[in-house]
């Protein structure tokens, strides 16, 4: 009985009820329109970083996190990494270290973050390698560097132009080191692109003092 009544009590007005049935059709969808394109979004963003920047799982000195200062590396990295390629549900580990420095051009400088890497390795757990927008990864050049798209026009900057790192060695000195850039990458993330800079661990373990088997 209520629900007969309640039913043509609806198409007593037939237009009044046809606007509310398409105002909540469409609020219905609309919500979840947006719900799945951010979930969507917020899922990409989240692979994007794994596969562009953090890998999947990392390992740091326990108080780095907490203060990633370059004097918390581990020292004995070549065993660690023996160790973690030797398990058998990791398939491949890379070798990195990082440090802030400074990164001038003839025109200007900006501070940056420097990941130095073995190319080799590091093409294997991220795909900086995959997103060269023009030149080469680390290959063929005494010094190479790989800058940012976002960055190399912040600089003022292309191919094969020099840039000067300036940072601090173990001791807390600073020092310079002259490179070229042989590659421009470019990311979905152009925040990551202005701050990070690649070079080869070999070139930079010498630059700042530091064991060829200590790693961030």
């Amino acid at each position: 009985m209520i629900w007969a009544v309640a039913w043509r009590n609806i198409w007593r007005n037939k237009g009044r009820s046809n606007v509310i049935i398409a105002a909540i059709a469409i609020g219905i969808f609309a919500g979840v329109f947006i719900w799945a394109f951010y979930n969507g979004m917020i899922a990409q963003r989240i692979q994007s970083a794994i596969i562009t920047e953090s890998s999947h799982i990392q390992v740091h000195h326990r108080n780095y996190l907490a203060d990633p200062d370059q004097k918390y590396f581990l020292p004995d990295s070549d065993s660690i990494y023996s160790v973690l390629k030797s398990l058998p549900y990791v398939k491949e580990v890379s070798r990195r270290l990082i440090v802030n420095a400074m990164i001038s051009s003839a025109e200007t400088g900006s501070g940056i973050r420097v990941v130095a890497i073995d190319p080799g390795e590091e093409a294997k757990v991220t795909n900086i390698s995959e997103n060269l927008k023009e030149g080469t990864y680390l290959e063929g050049r005494r010094t190479p560097i790989i800058i940012g798209e976002k960055l190399a026009e912040k600089l003022s900057v292309e191919l094969r132009s020099k840039l000067v790192l300036t940072l601090q060695t173990m001791d807390g000195t600073l020092t310079r080191g002259s490179f070229r850039i042989a590659g421009i990458y470019r990311t979905s993330n152009t925040m990551f692109d202005e701050a990070n800079v690649f070079i080869r661990r070999d070139d930079l373990t010498g630059l700042i003092n530091i064991g060829h088997d200590e790693s961030h």
